[in-house]
């Protein structure tokens, strides 16, 4: 026998009773079925998120003569420890080799030829023949490259630096449009600038920055590469296969920057995976777009990307924004 007795009031109208029944359960049916929605929208993300991520795509080419997206390696929170920084100058988008990302690929504990000789060697080249200095650091770069990918588990190679030496090809572009290729070795780079005007990093030429200004303060030190040496050693996160149509949005003037526009991507199914995984683990770094050897624009990853739409915005010029839509547009007419 319970304890208290159950007692019910002999007034109530039986029909009562029952719609009270019928409103409890009728609620109890919506709640129940907004969870089941929850937990299917919830589930299903988390599927598809596992579909995006698992898909492995074979590591992409650049496109020299057409389009590349390159990821800019360039994380937040992080700005006096990062091996890239991305500068915009007058509009334009760089990206440059740091201080800090100079002194972590000439260090002795990498490999046999990254010590300081070495070191001031390419600067030496930099200095004096611009061409030859990026080629012979580009294989540094694209190694350092390489060990920060597999670091955070993207591919790569961990020991990229210890396939280096005197041998390795190098291939240093010509001075003018009428000019050859010179292909030669990184050794024989090496001791053509070994004892010629060798500079520590703080004694830089203008394009490299300074080492200083009459405030006192130190001047950040940066090494720029050109697009197609960009191109060449960051991580293609796409080209121009992987969109599918573009159009070119003006936004409204505003007291500040004036008139901007706002570039609509279509991505394919590819384009839709790779830059899903390439969100997932870069959110707060920069993409930079390269197209035909020269920067284009900059992209920004403020969030993890699920989308075959993405939009650039604030891009101040028109000029931009219509070059790349009419490559796309005409990429995409070639293909059909």
């Amino acid at each position: 026998m319970p304890l208290f007795e159950s007692i019910e009031d002999p007034n109530i109208n039986p029909s009562t009773r029952r719609r009270s029944f019928t409103k409890e359960k009728g609620t109890s049916t919506v709640i129940a079925g907004f969870v089941a929605i929850l937990l299917i929208y919830t589930v299903g993300g988390q599927i598809q998120d596992h579909i995006l991520l698992s898909k492995k795509w074979p590591p992409l080419k650049p496109n020299l003569n057409g389009l590349t997206v390159i990821g800019a390696l360039n994380p937040p929170g992080s700005y006096n420890r990062n091996v890239f920084k991305v500068t915009t100058e007058t509009g334009e988008s760089r990206l440059a080799l740091t201080q800090y990302g100079w002194n972590t690929i000439f260090d002795e504990n990498n490999g046999p030829l990254c010590n300081q000789t070495t070191a001031s060697e390419i600067r030496s080249a930099l200095n004096t023949d611009d061409l030859a200095g990026e080629a012979m650091l580009r294989p540094f770069v694209r190694a350092e490259v390489q060990v920060m990918l597999a670091k955070e588990g993207n591919g790569g190679d961990p020991k990229a630096f210890m396939s280096l030496s005197d041998n390795t090809p190098i291939t240093i572009p010509p001075e003018t449009t009428h000019g050859s290729v010179t292909h030669t070795t990184l050794g024989v780079q090496l001791k053509r600038f070994d004892s010629s005007n060798q500079q520590s990093m703080s004694g830089q030429s203008e394009s490299t920055g300074s080492g200083g200004s009459e405030s006192g303060r130190s001047v950040e030190q940066l090494i720029y590469l050109s697009p197609d040496t960009a191109a060449s050693v960051m991580p293609v996160v796409m080209t121009g296969r992987q969109f599918t149509s573009c159009w070119v949005e003006e936004e409204p003037p505003n007291l500040i920057t004036g008139t901007e526009y706002t570039i609509w991507l279509n991505l394919t199914e590819e384009g839709r995976s790779r830059f899903f995984q390439w969100s997932h683990n870069h959110m707060g770094e920069d993409l930079l777009f390269i197209l035909n050897h020269q920067y284009l624009t900059i992209g920004h990853i403020s969030e993890v990307l699920d989308t075959t739409n993405w939009g650039i915005q604030n891009c101040p010029d028109k000029g931009t924004a219509d070059q790349l839509m009419n490559y796309i547009q005409n990429e995409n007419k070639n293909r059909r």
